[in-house]
């Protein structure tokens, strides 16, 4: 029992689940090399710092080599030279029509050093005396010494290496040549211990300084170089560096590389302390000197640890803000656009750019911030294009290793001075930019003081007529003048009307100012003299922005009536083709009075809102007047404009008079009555002039009730006494 027991465990321990450990392959260089020791470290921390994976070193001949096996997917990681990956990446040099894939960075590594070693006896100071027929060896077949060698040797004038007696041997055999005089100079990149020192000294050599010029030069045509001023035997000698990279195929899986990016991030302390040629890692420059781009979970974990840059949605805010300007712009200052805006959606495009809307009250604001967002991002252009370049070319650029911030202090300065100090664009797109941008500054400055000056002009000739201009909208300009103009000023200006008080600009030829003879507010009156047909002179008076033109019968010029039809014809003329290019969305609303009645017919083709001809009304009036003695005083009280009795018209809809839908009249007088009102007839159709779309037309329902109808009609209905009269 006990056996069987046992057994049933044992299976059962068997059959559980084993944790997945995947196996990754990571190739160095040679066996004894520093590539050798980092893929040491390296393996360590990754497999401590993830359980699940294991990784394998593969040893190989040098960079080349790691890098094709990245290419062709047959490894997993690789440590290669900087400048190599640059050259895999550009497809350039030894990687000139390969078809691998690209590898990707995960980390910069130690550094290693340019090497020029020559013979003790050698009387060369520098290496950049180095010229032909010299005997030169440039490092084994696959590593990276070749195009370094390449790279000083154009440098310093020759571009191509026939002219040298070359050699390909790895660095202890080469040594061994210079110490035979079997060669001249070798060429090393690599980080080499002072044991290596002491062989090269031993065989009769000794490293030579590349000059301060020579290493200018490769740090302005490589960016992938940095000066560097090693130690050997107590004695700097000045050379340039280039950095070792951990490398890892593309479509690698992006946590895994995050998982391997986090461990060797966190493990620099220990790499710096563990090997001379990486002492001076920090984690802070892991990104530095990196010329490919970085994968996708090494960039995620630099994301997270803020020493790299995120996604920003700088980019998408300046570009959204700055359409967003130009189509305020364009707006404010074309007429197709604000006439088809002004068709769509009248009531915002009134908000937006009618009279005193958006695009008029912050104008001024939308130059300065729309020349600010262009700046910004020409700076964030001028930054990409630049780092293209450099990354395209080999080169170094002064706005790479800059901050967004510098970028743009200098952009800003460019703009406003044209003085670019000892920095300038290299790539010919940032330069064409800069330019640009220089002449964005200047016309968004020109532009900016020509519309305050323009408007300030314009401010002047309005506060010539005393009148503060933003009053001047939704005004009533009252054209030519009669007995009858001082009582309808004075009405329509006078305090007690409240929100409804208007402001009234006069348009008339006068010699004296009647504001002042009348004793008139002139916070709300105005002259403008001048006559009233002159369209000039109305568009002074703020016709463009104004509500209603009232024309009185002039008795100053010969002809009133024919006067009065010509202004009436200019206003709505002028007003109708207002509303086309989208200036005004709502009509202009025209009061015309008339002396001769039969003169009607000429005012109602042009659509006048209003027509008075005093001589029926005063014939009407005194016709009832001796019929109804007592009438004349009721007609002066309904008349009268003030706060005790006012004549008012209120829409149906809305939610101050809703409780007068589905009333009969008689319902509706009792319900007015209740709220001190007396209600004397029920206009169909909306006020004259006024907007009324289809679901707000009145109508008399059954039964005399008041409801809504899509029928447009205009109609006074007073006192209806049967459902018959609609």
């Amino acid at each position: 029992m006990w056996t069987a027991a046992s057994l049933l465990i044992t299976g059962l321990s068997f059959a559980l689940p084993q944790a997945r450990v995947d196996t990754l392959t990571l190739y160095a260089a040679s066996e004894t090399g520093s590539y050798q020791a980092m893929a040491q470290t390296l393996v360590r921390l990754i497999e401590e710092a993830v359980p699940d994976l294991k990784v394998q070193v593969r040893y190989s001949s040098g960079s080349v080599e790691n890098i094709r096996t990245l290419g062709s997917g047959d490894g997993d990681l690789a440590i290669g030279q900087n400048d190599l990956a640059y050259h895999a990446l550009r497809r350039r040099h030894m990687f000139e029509g390969w078809g691998g894939e690209i590898p990707e960075a995960i980390i910069g590594l130690h550094t290693e050093d340019l090497w020029v070693i020559a013979q003790e006896d050698d009387p060369l100071p520098t290496a950049h005396q180095i010229g032909p027929p010299a005997r030169i060896v440039v490092g084994a077949e696959g590593s990276g010494t070749l195009e370094s060698a390449r790279d000083m040797l154009r440098a310093i004038g020759y571009d191509d290496l026939g002219a040298f007696d070359t050699m390909m041997l790895s660095p202890r055999p080469s040594i061994g040549l210079l110490g035979s005089d079997s060669a001249d100079f070798v060429f090393l990149t690599a980080g080499v211990d002072p044991e290596f020192w002491e062989w090269v000294d031993s065989s009769g050599g000794k490293p030579l300084a590349l000059g301060e010029d020579l290493i200018s030069a490769l740090e302005r045509e490589s960016r992938y170089y940095q000066a560097s001023n090693p130690r050997v035997g107590g004695e700097i000698v000045p050379t340039v560096r280039v950095r070792a990279l951990l490398l890892a195929r593309a479509d690698l899986s992006a946590t895994r590389v995050r998982q391997i990016t986090e461990a060797v991030h966190r493990g620099i302390p220990e790499i710096a302390r563990s090997h001379v040629q990486a002492s001076h890692m920090l984690p802070s420059t892991a990104r530095d000197y990196v010329t490919v781009p970085f994968h996708e979970g090494a960039a995620r974990y630099y994301c997270e640890m803020t020493i790299g840059p995120c996604p920003s949605p700088l980019p998408y805010l300046l570009g959204f803000l700055a359409l967003l300007g130009f189509g305020f712009v364009s707006l404010a200052f074309s007429a197709p656009l604000r006439r088809g805006l002004a068709r769509i959606a009248p009531r915002f495009a009134q908000k937006l750019v009618g009279p005193y809307g958006v695009t008029d009250r912050y104008k001024y604001v939308v130059i300065p911030v729309l020349v600010s967002i262009i700046i910004v991002g020409g700076a964030l252009l001028i930054q990409e294009a630049e780092i293209q370049h450099a990354k395209a070319n080999n080169v170094n650029t002064d706005f790479e290793h800059r901050g967004l911030a510098e970028n743009l202090i200098w952009t800003l300065v460019f703009t406003a001075t044209g003085e670019p100090e000892d920095v300038f664009p290299r790539s010919p797109v940032a330069k064409v930019l800069s330019s640009l941008l220089g002449w964005v500054g200047i016309g968004g400055v020109i532009l900016l003081v020509g519309m305050v000056t323009s408007d300030q002009l314009a401010r002047k000739m309005k506060m010539q007529m005393a009148i503060d201009p933003k009053k001047l909208d939704g005004h009533v300009i009252l054209c030519g003048w009669n007995t009858r103009a001082p009582e309808i000023i004075s009405r329509l200006t006078d305090p007690e009307l409240g929100d409804r008080r208007q402001t009234v600009v006069v348009v008339a030829e006068l010699d004296p100012d009647p504001v002042e003879d009348y004793d008139l507010p002139q916070d709300f009156a105005v002259l403008l003299r001048g006559s009233p047909t002159d369209l000039g002179q109305m568009r002074k008076a703020g016709l463009d922005r104004a509500d209603t033109v009232i024309v009185l019968a002039d008795e100053m010029v010969e002809d009133p009536d024919s006067q009065t039809v010509l202004t009436v014809l200019q206003a709505e003329k002028h007003a109708h083709r207002q509303q086309e290019e989208g200036v005004r969305v709502h009509e202009l609303r025209t009061v015309a009075e008339l002396v001769d009645p039969d003169k009607k017919s000429a005012l109602e083709s042009v659509h006048t809102d209003l027509i008075l001809c005093p001589q029926e009304f005063s014939e009407k009036i005194l016709l009832q007047a001796l019929l109804n003695p007592g009438l004349t005083q009721f007609l002066a009280e309904i008349l009268t404009v003030g706060k005790e009795n006012q004549v008012v018209e209120v829409p149906v809809q809305g939610s101050e008079a809703s409780i007068l839908v589905g009333k009969t009249f008689d319902e509706a007088m009792t319900v007015c009555r209740e709220k001190a009102l007396l209600l004397l007839a029920i206009h169909r159709g909306g006020a004259p002039g006024a907007e009324t779309g289809p679901e707000f037309e009145e109508e008399w329902g059954p039964a005399g009730r008041v409801g809504f109808d899509t029928r447009s009609q205009n109609q006074l209905l007073t006192n209806p006494h049967s459902t018959e009269d609609r």
